[in-house]
């Protein structure tokens, strides 16, 4: 059964509760409740195993096959904003990504942290869109305006 909520936090206490048993969850948004043991990773539905939870195994590892749903996030600039302006923004967040000091804090919290070229990471938004649109057309379901 599903049961939207408006908020995340109030999830949280109902998963922690007990008044919802089972929730698929950002890692970033429980993280510090697995930590401390109040509730349990069944699965990550990623591609791979997850850093921060190394002994959690994937959805397709437990049967579940073609079963992926990842957050991502990303920086973007404005369409037309100068190419050496984004060149040298990525140039930044490639350095930044490659500090350990920056990485492990980003896997302290539940994220991957990777980078990639402004290329690579357009296509990758351009393939999400048209993903999650096929998948809101098979599931039938309707947004609303």
């Amino acid at each position: 059964m599903h049961v939207p909520y408006r908020v995340t936090s109030q999830l949280q206490s109902d998963l922690i509760g007990g008044e919802v048993p089972v929730s698929f969850q950002l890692l970033p948004n429980v993280i510090a409740a697995l930590r401390a043991g109040q509730v349990r990773a069944l699965a990550v539905a990623n591609n791979t195993r997850l850093a921060a939870l190394p002994d959690v195994p994937t959805a397709a590892e437990l049967g579940v096959k073609d079963y992926e749903s990842s957050a991502w996030f990303g920086l973007v600039a404005p369409r037309g904003t100068p190419r050496p302006l984004v060149d040298k923004l990525n140039a930044e967040v490639v350095a930044a990504m490659a500090d350990p000091a920056v990485k492990s804090r980003f896997v302290e919290f539940g994220a991957e942290p990777m980078s990639t070229t402004p290329d690579d990471f357009a296509r990758y938004i351009s393939l999400e869109v048209v993903k999650w649109r096929e998948l809101i057309a098979r599931a039938g379901i309707k947004l609303d305006p």
